[in-house]
C-alpha cells in the first residue's frame, strides 16, 4: 500500500459484522520509538455488503457536534475526528478521495484501526468456541495459548489483562493475528516466538509483562518497525522483573489489605514491611546468608509488634511470608535457608 494522503476515502471488512464500513483518512500523528503511532479519520456512517457498493459521493457523515466559543451565543458545528492507535491495516480497502470533510483536532480518543469504534464486534466471550474478530480475554488465571490456537486459528485481535498466558510460543500459529494488547499479563513460553512470522501483525502494546520476554520481544518489534515503516507500531512500558513479582504481584500480605478487621493504612504498613525486608534479603551477600537472614527475621517480627489486630491466622501468614523471603533470598545464591532457625530469631521477638 503506498503512504495515504489526506482525504482518502478506505473501505474496512468486519468479519463479524461481515460487511463494510468507510472512513476519510485525516493525517497520521508520527511519534517517537516505542510509543504508539495513532491514525485520525472521519468515520462514516453506514454498512455495505461490499466495497463497490459504497459510492464515496452519497456517504452520510457523523453528526455534527457543537463547541461553544466566547459563550453560548457563539457556536461552531463540527464533524468529530477520531484517534485511533496504530497504522492504516493493508486489508483496508482505498476506494478514492475527496476533500477534507474535517481538519480539526480529534476529539474521539480510544482502540486502534484493527477493530476501531465502528466495526461490529464481539463482546467477550469464553472459553474458545464463538467467533472472535476483536475480545478482551479475561479468565480466572490462566490463558492456555495452545488451546485458543486450536479453536480460534482466525484471530485477528488479542486483547488480554491480569491472566497467565501458557504457551505463548503458539501465538505464531494466529496466522491472521494484527494486533496484540498485554496489560499486567505474566507470559510463559519454552521459546520467544518469531513475531516476522506474522505478516499482518501492525500493532504491539504490552505494558506490565515481564522483563525477560518483552525485552526479546521490544528488539523484534525495532527490527520490525525498521523494515515495514508505517506499517507496524508497538509500545512496550512497565517489564517487570523477578524482584517486581515477589514484593508486588506474589506479595503474600496483600490479603491484609482486604481484610475488614484490619484497618487499611495498617495493611498497607505490612506490605510495605515485607516489600522493604525481601529487598534487604535479596541483597544480603552469599558469606554468612543464614546469619544476615536470622538478623532480618528479628527486624520483620518486631516491625509487626504493634499491630493488635495479629491472631492465629495473621500469625501464620506472616511467618509463611518471611519463610518466602529467606526462600528466594537463598535461591538468588543456590543456597538453602535454615526455616527452623529463621523461626526462632522471629519468637524471639514477636509479641504477636
Amino acid at each position: 500500500m503506498t503512504a495515504p494522503v489526506p482525504g482518502d476515502i478506505f473501505a474496512a471488512y468486519s468479519p463479524l459484522g461481515d460487511c463494510y464500513t468507510a472512513y476519510q483518512f485525516i493525517r497520521y500523528q508520527e511519534t517517537k520509538a516505542n510509543q504508539l503511532a495513532t491514525t485520525h479519520i472521519l468515520p462514516f456512517i453506514g454498512f455495505y455488503a461490499r466495497p463497490e457498493d459504497i459510492d464515496i459521493h452519497h456517504l452520510t457523515l457523523p453528526q455534527k457536534h457543537m463547541m461553544y466559543v466566547g459563550g453560548q451565543h457563539h457556536q461552531t458545528a463540527f464533524h468529530a475526528i477520531e484517534a485511533l492507535h496504530g497504522y492504516i491495516p493493508q486489508d483496508h480497502i482505498r476506494i478514492g478521495h475527496l476533500p477534507l470533510f474535517a481538519d480539526t483536532e480529534p476529539v474521539i480518543y480510544g482502540g486502534n484501526m484493527n477493530a476501531p469504534a465502528f466495526i461490529p464486534q464481539e463482546n467477550r466471550v469464553a472459553p474458545y468456541d464463538r467467533p472472535v474478530d476483536s475480545s478482551a480475554w479475561q479468565h480466572d488465571r490462566v490463558f492456555d495459548m495452545a488451546a485458543f490456537v486450536a479453536a480460534q486459528p482466525q484471530t485477528r485481535v488479542l486483547i488480554m489483562r491480569n491472566v497467565t498466558i501458557l504457551h505463548f510460543e503458539k501465538v505464531t500459529q494466529l496466522s491472521r493475528l494484527r494486533a496484540i494488547s498485554f496489560f499486567d499479563v505474566r507470559i510463559e513460553a519454552e521459546v520467544i516466538p518469531d513475531l516476522s512470522l506474522l505478516p499482518d501483525l501492525n500493532f504491539v502494546w504490552m505494558a506490565g509483562v515481564p522483563h525477560g520476554i518483552g525485552s526479546a520481544v521490544k528488539k523484534q518489534l525495532q527490527a520490525l518497525a525498521k523494515q515495514r515503516p508505517q506499517r507496524i507500531t508497538y509500545e512496550m512500558t512497565k517489564l517487570r522483573k523477578p524482584e517486581w513479582y515477589a514484593a508486588y504481584a506474589d506479595n503474600p500480605l496483600f490479603a491484609f489489605t482486604e481484610a475488614e478487621h484490619i484497618p487499611l493504612k495498617e495493611a498497607k504498613k505490612a506490605v510495605k514491611i515485607y516489600q522493604d525486608t525481601l529487598k534487604q534479603a535479596l541483597a544480603l551477600p552469599a558469606v554468612a546468608l543464614q546469619a544476615g537472614l536470622e538478623r532480618l527475621a528479628a527486624d520483620y517480627a518486631a516491625a509487626f509488634n504493634p499491630f493488635a489486630w495479629i491472631e492465629t491466622e495473621e500469625r501464620e501468614l506472616i511467618c509463611a511470608a518471611y519463610w518466602q523471603i529467606a526462600h528466594l533470598a537463598a535461591g538468588k545464591h543456590g543456597a538453602e535457608a535454615d526455616l527452623e532457625a529463621v523461626q526462632a530469631a522471629i519468637d524471639r521477638v514477636r509479641d504477636w
